[in-house]
């Protein structure tokens, strides 16, 4: 675990629907396609869940997810410091 990440969470009303930010800041750019694939599946499970069907297997929705994440280029993205 890299002692350094930050993590923030917002949830907001808008339009008579709820707006969800997740932002992780400090993570090392190797574990960037990870951590995006991750997110992307949790965020998955929750709107399965709240939708009332079942959520699916994280793990192999993940993995399948990873390599598209890894094709995304991390020159554009802001540095913080």
């Amino acid at each position: 675990v890299n002692d350094t990440t930050q993590f923030g969470v917002a949830i907001t009303a808008e339009d008579g629907r709820t707006r969800l930010v997740v932002e992780e800041r400090g993570i090392p750019v190797d574990q960037l396609a990870g951590h995006g694939a991750g997110w992307q599946a949790h965020v998955e499970d929750l709107a399965a869940h709240l939708r009332g069907e079942p959520v699916a297997d994280w793990a192999a929705r993940w993995q399948a997810l990873t390599p598209d994440y890894a094709q995304l280029p991390v020159s554009d993205l802001p540095v913080s410091g």
